[in-house]
């Protein structure tokens, strides 16, 4: 009921994404900054994301009736503040950062259980079905739109909800960000296709809808005597047709060609 219901945001500042950024990654990891990732057309860094700050989540939970019990777990009219995470067990970041979201919702009095699955029942249980949601309480998901401001309408627009195409997975649905991402979508301007997005994304993240841990980052490593292009950050292999080795690089292998035609 709502009067169970707790606030997103609370959650999400009990969330030291920097302390767990360093902890899975080193200082290898790159930081979410919203609902993008930022190699799109539309980032933007500057999104006002929840802080964390596990005082002030404490304060606000105490104030919407969330109280600690003698164990420090938090409960309100007898209902526990408890929810399960899914988790691909063959996710090593994913199940790393299970581990340290669990540890940080329990500083805060909230019980959060590890559900380990494997990627079959993952998929199965994430995706919704018939326009409903998945089945789970929250879960550890990942996302790649495309790399245009169109990449946004699929994720996170109305229109993304449903279909053969639709890549809404949380069934997240606002009219504001609707309107914005449409102008975004058909303004010529890039200049105000961006400002467009950018209130989209704003609004997003002051609905929380999620907690934004970090940006996926591809290691990619080629023969040195390879001449490579640069690549596309939404895909390492679209202009492998351009990829090259010179004639004084070339070894035995390189001067193969192509097999002939088999004969009839």
């Amino acid at each position: 009921s709502t009067s169970h219901r707790f606030s997103a945001e609370q959650i999400s500042m009990a969330v030291d994404r920097t302390g767990m950024l360093q902890n899975v990654f080193g200082g290898l990891g790159k930081i979410g900054h919203g609902p993008f990732p930022m190699g799109q057309t539309a980032s933007d860094s500057t999104i006002r994301l929840p802080s964390y700050d596990t005082t002030a989540a404490a304060a606000m939970l105490d104030s919407s009736g969330w109280k600690r019990g003698r164990d420090g777990m938090r409960s309100k009219n007898g209902r526990p503040l408890r929810f399960a995470m899914l988790v691909p067990f063959r996710s090593v970041p994913r199940m790393k950062y299970a581990s340290l979201l669990q540890e940080q919702f329990h500083r805060i009095g909230a019980l959060a259980t590890i559900e380990q699955v494997d990627t079959k029942t993952y998929l199965e249980r994430s995706i919704p079905r018939d326009d409903r949601a998945g089945d789970f309480d929250t879960v550890l998901n990942a996302f790649g739109p495309d790399p245009s401001v169109s990449g946004v309408k699929q994720n996170w627009a109305t229109a993304g909800i449903g279909g053969p195409a639709g890549q809404n997975f949380m069934l997240y649905s606002n009219k504001t960000v609707d309107a914005a991402i449409d102008s975004a979508v058909a303004s010529f301007d890039p200049v105000k296709a961006k400002a467009y997005a950018r209130r989209a994304f704003q609004q997003i993240a002051d609905d929380v809808p999620a907690i934004w841990l970090y940006d996926v980052i591809y290691v990619a490593g080629v023969n040195r005597r390879l001449v490579v292009p640069p690549l596309r950050m939404d895909g390492w292999a679209i202009n492998l047709a351009d990829w090259s080795i010179p004639v004084d690089k070339r070894i035995g292998r390189d001067s193969i060609g192509l097999a002939p035609p088999a004969k009839r």
